[in-house]
């Protein structure tokens, strides 16, 4: 909502509406609109990985740090990505629903699910992974949203 507040300051339009647009469905209905402008289809089957494994909480606390890069090299070995210019895409594989800095997790919760074909080394990644999250015993901050504008 920030952001598109934002954008929408940018361009000298004030439109407070921004929150009730996101509840009342109009802004996924723009989207749509967006992206079938760009003849794609929202609505289309996606690839769905053939395992969703989630990587349980080693303890009960709040996340104080989750590294994206650690996690985007866990997602290059799942075949996410493109180690070299030869490499193929798997549309299907990949990490979601992680776990903020300063969420509250309790010991066994899912710190994110990885989408898995089974072509990965599973040695080498779920420690990468598991090192991406630490869980501290007092709250986190999370880090602001937007770190500066560039005008």
């Amino acid at each position: 909502m920030e952001l598109a507040s934002r954008m929408l300051a940018v361009v000298r339009i004030d439109d407070p509406g921004i929150e009730a647009k996101l509840h009342d469905g109009s802004a996924l209905q723009q989207f749509k609109q967006m992206v079938a402008c760009h003849s794609g289809n929202i609505d289309a089957d996606l690839s769905v990985a053939k395992k969703q494994i989630p990587l349980p909480t080693p303890s009960s606390g709040f996340i104080s740090k989750c590294d994206p890069e650690a996690i985007g090299r866990v997602a290059l070995l799942l075949g996410a990505g493109r180690a070299k210019t030869t490499d193929s895409i798997d549309h299907a594989v990949g990490i979601s629903n992680l776990k903020k800095i300063g969420e509250k997790v309790e010991m066994g919760e899912s710190l994110c699910t990885i989408h898995s074909n089974g072509h990965e080394n599973i040695a080498q990644m779920l420690p990468q992974l598991k090192n991406a999250f630490d869980i501290s015993s007092h709250p986190a901050k999370p880090p602001p949203l937007i770190l500066e504008m560039i005008s």
